[in-house]
C-alpha cells in the first residue's frame, strides 16, 4: 500500500519537474532569459517564486505590480467591445510590470533592484496603451460580429486562450515561455494567421 501511494504521488512530482524544464528550456537564451551568470544564474526567478508571490496576480508572480491608473488605455469610437477601464488586468500586468518601462528587469523579491536594468527601445511599451492592440478587452462577438466566435472552456479563439471574464490580454497573442514563432508569438502569423483567428476582415 505505501509503495501504491509513493507512485500516486511521483506521478504529479515528475509531471510537475518536466513542465518546469520544457519552460526552462525554451526561456533558456531568449530574450526572456534574464539571468546573468556572474550574478543571478537563475532563471525562473525574474518572474516566479514558489513563496511570497505578488498579491492578486498570476502564476506565483515575483515581482511588483504596475499601478493600473497609471495607464492610458486603447479607445476608439468605432469599438463595440468593452476595454476595462480600470487598466490592464491579470496577465497584461505580469507583462507590463518589465515591459512599462519603469520597473527594472531585476526588480523582483530578493533581487538587487539595479537602477540601469530597465527595458528601452522597442520592447519597451509604456504606460499609454492607446496606440497598441487593445488588451483587457472583452471578446464578445454579440458586440461586434466581425470576429470569430469563441469555444470551450476556458474559452479560446481557435488556439488563442482568452482569460478572466473572456477578456483579451497580452498573453492571447503572446507566450512568454517559447520564442520558436519570433517575438513570442502563439502562432505563426505569416499571411496575418494569428489576425485572422479572430478577425473576420
Amino acid at each position: 500500500m505505501k509503495s501504491k501511494n509513493l507512485f500516486r504521488l511521483s506521478i504529479p512530482a515528475l509531471l510537475l519537474v518536466s513542465g518546469a524544464a520544457f519552460s526552462q528550456t525554451t526561456i533558456t537564451n531568449s530574450k526572456h532569459d534574464l539571468s546573468d551568470p556572474a550574478g543571478t544564474n537563475k532563471i525562473c526567478i525574474f518572474c516566479h517564486t514558489p513563496h511570497n508571490a505578488s498579491a492578486n496576480s498570476v502564476s506565483l508572480w515575483n515581482r511588483s505590480l504596475p499601478v493600473q491608473s497609471t495607464f492610458t488605455m486603447y479607445s476608439s469610437p468605432t469599438i463595440d467591445m468593452t476595454i476595462d477601464a480600470t487598466g490592464p488586468q491579470g496577465t497584461s500586468l505580469a507583462c507590463l510590470s518589465c515591459h512599462d518601462g519603469t520597473i527594472a528587469t531585476d526588480q523582483f523579491n530578493g533581487g538587487p533592484g539595479g537602477a540601469a536594468d530597465f527595458i528601452t527601445g522597442n520592447k519597451k511599451i509604456g504606460p499609454d496603451l492607446s496606440d497598441d492592440h487593445p488588451i483587457s478587452i472583452s471578446y464578445d462577438i454579440t458586440a461586434d460580429t466581425a470576429f470569430n466566435a469563441a469555444a470551450g472552456t476556458p474559452k479560446k479563439v481557435g488556439t488563442l486562450p482568452l482569460f478572466t471574464n473572456d477578456n483579451v490580454e497580452c498573453a492571447t497573442c503572446h507566450s512568454v515561455h517559447d520564442d520558436s514563432n519570433g517575438d513570442f508569438l502563439r502562432m505563426s502569423n505569416n499571411g496575418s494567421a494569428m489576425c485572422l483567428t479572430c478577425h473576420i476582415k
